[in-house]
C-alpha cells in the first residue's frame, strides 16, 4: 500500500494554491478529473498511477467527442 506523503501533499497544495483559474466547460471531464484523487489520497494508488489513469480517461473522452 502507498499513503500519501508529506511531500506530495505539499505538491498537492501548491498546485492548489498556483491554480487562478478553473473552466469547466463539460460535467462530464469534469465528473471524470474529480474522481481521480480519492483513491490517491486514499493510498490505493500512487500519484503516478493517478496521474496516468487521468491522462488516459481525459484523452478518451475527448478523442469520443470528436
Amino acid at each position: 500500500m502507498h499513503l500519501v506523503t508529506e511531500d506530495k501533499i505539499q505538491r498537492f497544495q501548491e498546485l492548489v494554491d498556483h491554480t487562478t483559474q478553473l473552466y469547466w466547460p463539460e460535467d462530464d471531464l469534469a465528473n471524470i478529473v474529480w474522481e481521480m484523487p480519492g483513491p490517491c489520497f486514499a493510498g490505493d494508488k500512487t500519484l503516478d498511477q493517478t496521474i496516468d489513469l487521468l491522462d488516459n480517461r481525459v484523452s478518451l473522452y475527448l478523442n469520443e467527442q470528436r
